[in-house]
């Protein structure tokens, strides 16, 4: 289950955002030596991280993790995901 919504912006870049928070962003590579994909938060504890990859849904679950380990941090933890009937 996600629980980041994206959407694409300028600059073929697509903002990760959860609620109305936009947290995350994919930008496409600056540097021809670079990886297709780099992933950046807003999160505190976490702004000067990057990380980059060819794929971009590799990347969307880097950022679902991210999300986790920024919220355990807070002391809280998300429900086990749950199956709808």
């Amino acid at each position: 289950m996600s629980r980041i919504a994206w959407k694409s912006s300028q600059h073929s870049s697509e903002n990760g955002s959860v609620g109305r928070l936009t947290l995350f962003t994919i930008s496409y590579k600056t540097r021809r030596e670079d990886p297709t994909y780099t992933l950046s938060t807003t999160l505190q504890g976490f702004k000067s991280r990057e990380w980059k990859n060819d794929d971009e849904d590799v990347l969307k679950a880097t950022a679902e993790k991210v999300l986790e380990a920024f919220v355990a941090e807070l002391g809280a933890t998300f429900p086990a995901d749950t199956k709808e009937s």
